[in-house]
């Protein structure tokens, strides 16, 4: 158990099962997590990071960042689930508690093991990325900071654009194209603006949650239900609290439970 833990093994929570058998995968996969509809919006058909535009599944030709599309066979036949329905997952969902087999894009960021070589993927789980850096950066400018070396990052900036759309003749004209907000505006539109950015580049890096309360959003995704401002915070353990440092002026103790909890 200890030495896989620093294995990427997210994708195996959210492909679809069908896709154990079609690469001979050592582990079972869930059929667990997938995209908000909403937030599929945020995603130019072109940047690798989204779903694409080919729409073929498993026989696109091209690497892209979420699955939509047929699963496929190594014939190419679409494989049928166990209801006898094509295998072909879509970005809708149908709701929250009555969820088809098939609903919502699949994370497809990091390269799949397709050989059944690896027990768990032989990527390390992700914790902190320079782009993450440039990212903050590029908002703390946004919201009134100075810049004492200015261009600094522009360098960084171009290889994140030229990744983003590594299929296009020109990648930084066609993110220029196709984001043009996304490092000049600090907007709380989800699709627009440096919070639209880092959904994109930061999907499944635990980032998320934290970018919208920041931006006073987190209340106003699509699918949440408690819209409490009590959310943006978890409680505190019973048994940490019972732990507190006790101020001796007052006898009572220093940390507090969360309002709410």
């Amino acid at each position: 158990m200890y030495a896989c833990k620093n294995k990427l093994r997210i994708e195996f929570l959210s492909l679809h099962y069908g896709f154990q058998k079609r690469f001979s995968m050592q582990l079972d996969c869930w059929n667990g997590f997938c995209a908000r509809p909403n937030f599929m919006t945020i995603f130019n058909d072109h940047d690798v990071r989204g779903a694409g535009y080919e729409g073929k599944g498993t026989m696109d030709t091209k690497q892209w960042g979420w699955y939509l599309g047929p699963l496929c066979d190594a014939d190419g036949n679409v494989m049928l689930d166990t209801d006898n329905e094509p295998i072909d997952i879509h970005v809708e969902i149908e709701s929250l508690d009555a969820a088809d087999r098939r609903d919502g894009a699949r994370m497809y960021k990091y390269e799949l093991d397709k050989e059944g070589k690896y027990k768990y993927m032989e990527n390390d789980f992700v914790l902190f990325r320079y782009a993450d850096v440039l990212l903050v950066k590029k908002e703390a400018l946004l919201r009134g900071g100075k810049d004492d070396a200015p261009g600094i990052e522009d360098a960084g900036i171009n290889d994140m654009k030229k990744r983003t759309f590594a299929y296009s003749s020109d990648p930084v004209a066609a993110f220029d194209a196709a984001y043009p907000d996304a490092f000049t505006v600090l907007s709380t539109d989800l699709e627009k603006g440096i919070l639209a950015e880092r959904g994109r580049e930061l999907s499944w890096e635990n980032a998320r949650r934290r970018d919208l309360i920041r931006f006073g959003l987190f209340e106003k995704i699509q699918y949440v239900k408690n819209t409490a401002e009590t959310r943006r915070w978890f409680p505190i353990p019973y048994s940490v609290l019972q732990k507190a440092v006790v101020d001796p002026e007052t006898g009572k103790k220093l940390w507090t439970q969360n309002p709410g909890y």
